[in-house]
């Protein structure tokens, strides 16, 4: 199979967005991105994951996230896509991937859910309408170096969280969903990822942990699992080479899952992806 691109919904998606002087103030704050391309990343899919998905009995609920992930990139796009030369957002592939893996935690009624590297807060969108429906009480945080990222997202979830709906066009998503979702916590702080939950105090507290960057395996902080409930799961993609052969300051990586108290072994998901690097 080959890389899906998906040129069709570009007039769709831009149509439903509006005009420039319907959108949003933070749409007309001079961080738009460049337009649809046919090779963009957020809006390509790569069945890579597939294969292994259908060996794990994973692919019917991979294939319905693939569809409500790929719509939600290309009609949020101009939302949520790459302010800074794609270190801020990973692909739609990915966020497939990670929704798939995670499915199973994003479920639960109380889920805390932390994006380390969350970015625009392209992925926290997500997490926050796949939680919306059973929510009681979940929470979907982010933290952010960037100090820009670390202001953006958090009013770019604003507005699709309150105005979500005026993305969506002819393709409105129910009501009750809408509502929902503005009924789900959540935040974006500005900080350093390895000074997370550095002090412990945050030990035992959450469902889902995601790592928005590759790493060495030695950088792992053990803080981040220890953020883990029991039973929790943290992804990391972990380069596969010491030190790693970066292109464009991307590494060879493979997605790895670990759990909370060591209630599981550790595995990981054996498809190479190309993610953004940060040596810590």
């Amino acid at each position: 199979k080959h890389p899906t691109t998906f040129a069709l919904f570009v007039p769709l998606a831009l149509s439903v967005v509006g005009s420039s002087a319907e959108r949003s103030s933070v749409a007309r704050s001079g961080v738009l991105a460049a337009r649809i391309t046919g090779n963009d990343p957020f809006v390509t899919y790569d069945p890579k994951f597939e294969a292994l998905w259908q060996q794990q009995g994973k692919i019917e609920i991979a294939n319905d996230l693939r569809k409500l992930v790929t719509l939600n990139h290309v009609v949020r796009r101009d939302l949520f896509v790459s302010r800074k030369g794609g270190s801020d957002v990973a692909s739609l592939t990915i966020h497939v991937a990670v929704a798939t893996e995670m499915w199973d935690k994003l479920t639960l009624p109380q889920a805390q859910i932390m994006d380390v590297g969350c970015g625009t807060g392209a992925l926290m969108a997500v997490f926050i309408e796949l939680v919306a429906s059973k929510c009681n009480g979940c929470k979907v945080e982010g933290i952010e170096y960037d100090s820009d990222l670390a202001a953006w997202a958090p009013l770019f979830l604003q507005e699709l969280i309150e105005n979500g709906q005026r993305f969506f066009g002819p393709l409105q998503k129910p009501p009750e969903l809408q509502t929902a979702m503005q009924q789900v916590s959540y935040s974006v702080t500005h900080m350093d990822a390895t000074a997370w939950n550095s002090d412990t105090s945050l030990d035992g507290t959450y469902d889902v942990i995601n790592v928005g960057f590759a790493i060495l395996e030695g950088a792992l902080k053990p803080a981040w699992k220890q953020a883990l409930k029991v039973g929790g799961k943290l992804v990391v993609p972990l380069c596969t080479t010491t030190p790693p052969s970066l292109v464009d300051n991307r590494c060879t990586a493979k997605y790895h899952i670990f759990y909370g108290g060591d209630s599981q072994e550790p595995y990981k998901l054996d498809v190479e992806i190309q993610f953004w690097f940060v040596d810590l």
